[in-house]
């Protein structure tokens, strides 16, 4: 996981702000991420990208996060015959 992105993850699952995770903390975290309906996943996804803790997503939160997530530019398609490669 790219270091930012890590970072936003702890930073949303440390919701007391003490710089390390409570045991609830952690449970709680990611059975937001694995388990819990769309809204509970909705607002941790809001609350990853809203990286300068506004309550709002701008464009700069969005460029920050984005940035960090590597691309895959190389494709799995034979460009001549359109059919998929293993």
């Amino acid at each position: 996981m790219p270091g930012i992105i890590l970072d936003r993850v702890f930073a949303v699952f440390n919701k007391t702000n003490t710089g390390y995770l409570t045991n609830n903390e952690f449970i709680d975290g990611f059975t937001i991420l694995f388990t819990e309906t769309f809204d509970k996943l909705n607002k941790f996804i809001f609350d990853l990208y809203d990286y300068d803790l506004n309550g709002i997503i701008n464009k700069e939160d969005v460029r920050i996060v984005l940035s960090y997530i590597p691309i895959n530019t190389r494709s799995n398609v034979n460009e001549k015959t359109m059919k998929f490669e293993k």
